[in-house]
């Protein structure tokens, strides 16, 4: 059974991850405190390449499917609306939909 997911589930699955990441508190962090235009490097993030990489693979894990390769080439990731913007064209890669509602 395939799920659907809208883009407002993807953002706030990718939020609720980065989050995580930088906050390993053990408390569930909720996306939504979280501003499309957070710098990805900035002090609450601080996502450098490598961990952008295995926040990546976590992603990928959490939503259930691959991310295609050539899905980063030529993009910048500078805020949070950059890396949902990516997933969400991942996802509509993947399931074949134009993009996610």
């Amino acid at each position: 059974m395939t799920i659907r997911l809208a883009r407002r589930d993807i953002a706030e699955r990718v939020k609720r991850v980065l989050l995580d990441e930088a906050e390993p508190s053990g408390a569930e962090p909720s996306g939504a405190a979280l501003p499309d235009d957070e710098p990805l490097a900035g002090e609450r993030l601080r996502l450098n390449s490598m961990r952008l990489l295995g926040t990546l693979v976590r992603l990928e894990d959490e939503l259930g499917f691959a991310l295609p390769d050539d899905l980063f080439a030529g993009r910048g990731f500078h805020t949070v609306a950059d890396l949902v913007r990516a997933v969400a064209d991942g996802y509509a890669a993947e399931s074949g939909e134009a993009e996610p509602s």
